[in-house]
């Protein structure tokens, strides 16, 4: 009877614990981003720039005023673009709404993604009825069919509409309003001739990186305590996604550039690429590994310490 009760009360910690983890990979992401101009493109943990509405305003205005903030080139560009400066211009021009109304909705996106994975793997991982990888696997399925509505919304109706993301800002509408105006079936499907193709790809890339992922940290973590050993598991694991995950992922990308809808122009084309870039099978998929690798470690080492210590201290 008290097994039964202790895993009723362990399973309402998950999503509260999966929660703290995902809003804390977010933190570690905005303090390692520092300066750049679309971190959607280099960072995988978090899918959506939490200040990309505010990014495109900024850049539109500062384009149509010319407005210089320093008289160095090198110090204008991180003032203009550096997180804590944008989200000040922005509060100083439209107030407060700002943090609501184009900050709000990405974060809770990201929020939203990082709780179904965590909360998926630690209530499988206390059922103790698959292996860490199967765990992982599972985990990561879930939490892209979560995902992928969310994110064909976001490029459907937010990347590809930068326009009109502007327009509604200079008439001083709210976007949350456009985004509920806009959320429909038709908003969240992926309209890439590549989608068919590729859907249960996605699916078995997202699985296989995170299996990959919570494998290999439980596996050299195991019984160590030692926070050494923990800092040492969480790197293993980041690298061993990104083994997995960056070749995949590339592989994606190409199927999607090409408008790929078979395996066999799938095959065709990409022995085409090998030819004209004269390089090997290996070179092609893990290009830009290295920086992918670099970007991804903090937050992803840093969401697995505090993934142990919490499910430590519940336990």
């Amino acid at each position: 009877m008290n097994d039964v009760s202790n895993l009723e009360r362990r399973s309402k910690t998950a999503p509260e614990i999966a929660f703290l983890v995902s809003s804390f990979r977010l933190a570690i992401f905005k303090t390692t981003q520092l300066y750049l101009r679309n971190p959607l493109k280099i960072f995988k943990p978090v899918k959506y720039d939490t200040l990309y509405f505010l990014r495109v305003i900024d850049n539109h205005q500062s384009k149509i005023t010319s407005k210089r903030f320093a008289n160095n080139n090198i110090l204008n560009n991180i003032i203009q673009n550096n997180s804590l400066c944008v989200i000040y211009r922005s509060i100083k021009a439209s107030g407060f709404k700002t943090i609501y109304d184009k900050i709000l909705p990405p974060f809770v996106a990201n929020t939203v993604s990082g709780t179904v994975l965590f909360t998926t793997y630690l209530t499988l991982d206390r059922l103790n009825y698959f292996s860490s990888f199967t765990n992982g696997f599972l985990a990561g399925i879930v939490n892209n069919a979560i995902n992928t509505p969310l994110e064909n919304f976001y490029n459907n109706k937010i990347l590809n509409n930068q326009k009109r993301v502007i327009a509604i800002h200079q008439n001083g509408g709210s976007l949350l309003k456009y985004i509920y105006e806009n959320l429909d079936r038709n908003s969240l499907k992926n309209h890439s001739i590549s989608a068919k193709f590729l859907f249960p790809y996605v699916y078995l890339k997202e699985g296989l990186s995170y299996g990959a992922y919570f494998y290999v940290f439980e596996i050299f973590k195991a019984d160590k305590e030692r926070m050494w050993d923990v800092l040492r598991s969480g790197v293993y694991a980041a690298i061993s996604l990104q083994l997995v995950n960056h070749p995949m992922r590339n592989l994606d990308r190409f199927s999607r550039h090409h408008r790929i809808t078979s395996l066999a122009d799938f095959i065709k084309t990409l022995k085409s690429a090998k030819l004209v870039n004269r390089e090997s099978y290996t070179k092609l998929l893990y290009k830009g590994f290295v920086k992918d690798c670099l970007f991804t470690l903090p937050t992803m080492t840093g969401t697995l310490i505090l993934l142990d210590y919490l499910r430590s201290i519940t336990n």
